[in-house]
This record gives C-alpha cells, structure tokens and sequence, in this order.
C-alpha cells in the first residue's frame, strides 16, 4: 500500500471532517468529552490552515482520502525544533494496516529541524500505543488529565538525532545555502541537478546535521554493498571550526558500520586527514586530487546489565549515562547482552545513544534500536517445547514462557505460582509497561515459542532442572537472583543454538568487529566472555566469573564498566 500525505486546503476541509467524525465516534461514545474531534466542524479545520506554524496534511493510500494529519511548531516552548503532533485520524475500515504509523513518519520528514516530536492519547486505547510505538514514540511517563478528568492522556515523545535523512528538504533554502558551497556548479540549475541526482538514485542519502533546530551542516553519500562514498559534505559558515564536520562522520560510521571513502581536493584534505582518513595522492584530469579512506572500527565493547552496567536499584546512573554518550559521540561501538527483553532494556537504555544491536534474553534474540526490529531470532522447536512443559507439569511448577508473533513478543503465564513471580509481573507492569497475558495452559499458545523462565526456592529450581535437563537440544541457565538476599533462583531454558556466544559472534561477523571487549558479573555471562577477546569482571561479580575474567574492575554500584571505559576505550 502506497500511503502519501500532501498538504490540505480549504477545499478539503468537508471531507476531512467527515473523516475525523467516523474515525473518532468510537472514542466520543465512550468518554461523551466535549473537546472531542468527533464534534469538531470545518472551522477548526480552517483556522489551522490559517497558522503560520500549522501543517494541516491530508492522507492518501493508493490515491484515495483516507485521513488527516495536524501538527505544529511549539516555538514557544523553549525547546528548539519542538513539534507537538495534535492529531491524526484515518477511516475505521482503513485502521490496523499501518497508515498512520507511515503518515508520521512521513510529516516528521517534511521538517529537518526537529529535534522533538510528542504526542498524547488516551491511557487505556492499546490500539494508539501500538501505533505510535510503531512509529517510535516511547512512554514519557507523565500523563495528564482532559475534560474535567474524563480523560486520562498518557505523554508520548520521540528525539530526533543529530544527524537525520533530510533529503526530502533538498529544495529547502537553508540546505541549499549550505550545499551550494560544496557543489562545482552552485546556481540554481546546478544545484536542482544535484537534487535531481538524489532523488532519482534509491543508494544516494541526503543527511543534515541539526542542533538546536539550526541546520549546521549537510552530508550527501551513497551507500555500496561494502562502503559508503561521500558526494558532498560542507559545513554552515556559523558553525565552522565547531567540530560540525567530524561528528557527521562519526555518525556516518556508527549508521553504516562500513568504511568510508571521499575524492577531494587540496582546500580539504586536511579535513579528512583530521577526521581519521588515510590519505593518498591521485591525478584525475590533469589535476591533483586526494583519495580518502576511512576503515571501519574494529572494537566492540558489550556489557551485561543486571549486576554489571545497572546499579542496585537496577538503574543506570546519571555518571554511567553521561560517560557512555560522551564515549559512543567520540567513536566507540558499545551495546549490551541481558537476560531482559526488549521491553525493560528499550526503557532502562532510553538515554544511552547505543549504537550497535542489544543483545537480549541471554542470546535468543538481538534487537537493532534504531530500526526497532529484532536482526536475529533463535526459536524453540514446538516438539521441545511441548517437552519443557510436559515436564514443568510433573513438577507441579510453573513459569513465563515468551513468545514471538511476528516481531512482537508475547509473555504467557498460566497462573502466579509464588510471590515471586507475582512481584516479578506487577512490577514489569508497573515499571516498564510490560504486557503479560494469562493463559489456561502455555501449550494452547499458537505462537512461535522461544524462551522460558522459572523463578523459585534453589530446592524447587533443582527439581525442575533435573526433569528438564533429560530433553537433548536445550540450553539451560540458573542463577541466584542478584536483587533478592532470599532464597530466590532463575532457571531459564531456551534453544541450544541460542547464547550470548552466538549472539556476540553474530555481531561480530555481521558488523565487521575484529576484537570483542565484554564486562559481566553472573554465571550466565561465561559464554558472553567466552566470545570476548578481552573480559572484565566487576568487583560484585560471582567467584567463578571473576575467575575466568581478564581482570576484576570497580563494582557495578560504583559504575565499575563506565569508569574503565573511560580510561581504555579511546
């Protein structure tokens, strides 16, 4: 499906009014609010037109009306490059096919300023998080209440980073005031060529890199099957000798993961050489020119989280935060390996810019953050799974199992069997927003099964490690928890292709690192340093992790991981 958004007039305002009332009558039906849209006319429609800072948009699939789209600039707000989405609405018959998730992301590319984009919705309307999850808006947190407090709306936002696609601005004045510096022929025609050279090429990408809601700088390239080659890079005559030029090409790296190559000239090829390009001298036309390589970077730093990177209370610290962006700005590669799911660490890692997959539930799966989508899945045969609870019922215990419907994962759980484990729900839910859903019995799941996950007294764990232990093709973990000083053990079980082994060796193939640095504390981190060139334990790490480490570093309550980066990484 084609979805499109192109701008509204006043001539559209009857219909996309007809449209926001079907679309929102079920909500008025349910809440009887009077700042409804449902109840809203063409003059509002008008009176946003009429804003300077307003975007009314109307949305297309296939050529046909099937929504509108509002949002504006809070240029008053204090926060530069701050845009408030105010509503969006698609016709009932034509929700659940991903129209408005595509028709977001298609107005946040008709701005290249925007530094935030937020949101709100109505708390208890799944259908709106799902959506807007989609299209990458994470919970704030902070809600708020509308119509004398029939509405409870839950606050959403996304960060725009530094450095964005802009090439849908390519005929914006500002980029063309920075490009033209950068281009042989900078008049008008010259410049629509080379915009037309972008358009026309799917390979060539138009990058502009903004702070503050400013365009500072411009970075065209096109992206090989094993290397990314610069067409234009220039820098805005403000913002020159800030450094503009090298953090593009950080970024630029840290996207593509591949080497970078660049043909220039004398004026600037000390630019390259200063951003860490190998130079060599070339003659093209009976002139001097500069071919610039820079190689892709070769270390990747992973650490777990629970114990090492988190603190007691499971938290990063503000030092941790600060220290990891500050080192990822520079150059580094880092990520994590964790028994968690996407849902908890997307949540706990929201202010760290990671820039390499996250590896989650100990290796089943691996997570790429900027694209939001799971690059590797390791799943359960349904013949052993139905072993695994087969065996799990001899016990009398029961558990989480995880699964996956398509890129979404489901947790399943048939009862609350201990405290434990009813502590462990209520506080997922509560903090992380985490969705469980109850089930007579796990083998009545039709999804694809990959993980369980058993949480009881160490006697009741060995029982069930025993029975399940008999079923070849398992990998089975156990572990004291690191937050309880109870009686209180995990036993995890999942596919025995799947580890933080093979997942730190996925990386390290498909992203080209040749050296791996990684920092645990508990025993499933063994096979996390077993794929390590280098392995670190924090000082709060179990005997035998430290052990088989490198060496021991400060504790992960005194951001033991964070600190030795600091010092080694760079």
């Amino acid at each position: 499906m084609n979805v499109e958004i192109k701008p509204a007039t006043a001539h559209d305002a009857e219909a996309l009014v007809s449209i926001q009332q079907k679309a929102f009558k079920r909500l008025y039906d349910i809440y009887h609010d009077e700042g409804n849209p449902f109840l809203r006319g063409m003059d509002e429609i008008e009176k946003w037109l009429s804003l300077p800072e307003g975007h009314v948009y109307k949305i297309l699939a296939d050529g046909d009306l099937v929504g509108g789209v509002m949002f504006w600039e809070r240029r008053g707000s204090g926060f530069p490059g701050d845009y408030y989405l105010a509503r969006i609405y698609v016709l009932p018959e034509m929700q659940g096919k991903g129209i408005a998730s595509a028709a977001i992301a298609l107005c946040e590319a008709t701005v290249y300023n925007a530094n935030r984009w937020s949101l709100d919705f109505p708390i208890d309307q799944a259908a709106n998080r799902r959506c807007y999850e989609k299209a990458g808006y994470a919970d704030t947190g902070e809600t708020r209440e509308q119509s004398e407090g029939k509405i409870v709306l839950a606050l959403y936002e996304k960060h725009i980073p530094p450095f964005r696609n802009i090439k849908s601005q390519l005929n914006n004045p500002a980029v063309r005031e920075i490009m033209s510096v950068c281009v042989f022929d900078n008049s008008e025609k010259g410049l629509d060529q080379v915009a037309e050279k972008y358009h026309s090429h799917a390979g060539w990408q138009f990058f502009g890199w903004v702070e503050n809601g400013e365009l500072l700088g411009i970075c065209g390239f096109e992206v090989h099957t094993d290397y990314v080659e610069i067409q234009h890079i220039a820098v805005a005559k403000n913002a020159r000798g800030k450094g503009v030029g090298g953090k593009m090409m950080t970024a630029l790296r840290e996207k593509y993961h591949m080497p970078i190559e660049a043909e220039t000239d004398d004026d600037a090829m000390e630019f390259y050489r200063k951003t860490g390009f190998e130079t060599m001298k070339i003659q093209k036309y009976d002139v001097r020119r500069w071919a610039c390589v820079k190689p892709t970077p070769r270390t990747l730093y992973i650490s777990d989280m629970d114990g090492t990177l988190l603190n007691q209370n499971a938290e990063l610290s503000e030092y941790t935060v600060t220290a990891l962006n500050k080192l990822i700005a520079q150059g580094i590669h880092f990520t994590v390996a964790t028994a968690r799911t996407a849902a908890t660490s997307i949540l706990i890692l929201r202010r760290v810019a990671i820039n390499v997959p996250i590896i989650l539930m100990n290796g089943v799966l691996v997570f790429d953050m900027q694209s939001k989508q799971y690059v590797k899945k390791e799943l359960l045969e349904r013949s052993k799974a139905e072993q695994i609870i087969s065996s799990m019922k001899k016990t009398g215990l029961t558990g989480l199992m995880y699964t996956l419907s398509g890129d979404e994962l489901i947790t399943y759980y048939e009862r609350a069997g201990n405290d434990a484990m009813q502590s462990f729900i209520c506080e997922r839910t509560r903090k992380y927003n985490k969705k469980f859903e109850r089930i007579n019995d796990f083998a009545d799941a039709d999804t694809d099964i990959i993980y369980f996950c058993y949480m009881d007294t160490h006697r009741n764990i060995l029982r069930l490690q025993a029975e399940i232990a008999r079923i070849t093709g398992l990998r089975i973990e156990m572990y004291k928890d690191i937050y309880s000083n109870g009686d209180l053990w995990y036993l995890e079980v999942f596919s025995c292709v799947a580890s933080k082994y093979d997942a730190v060796q996925f990386l390290r193939q498909q992203y080209g690192f040749s050296r791996v640095v990684g920092f645990g504390d508990n025993l499933n981190d063994l096979p996390l340093f077993a794929a390590c060139d280098k392995s670190y334990a924090v000082a709060n790490a179990k005997p035998e992790v430290r052990e088989k480490a490198t060496a021991v570093i400060g504790a992960h309550d005194v951001d033991g991981v964070a600190k030795w980066l600091e010092e080694n990484a760079l």
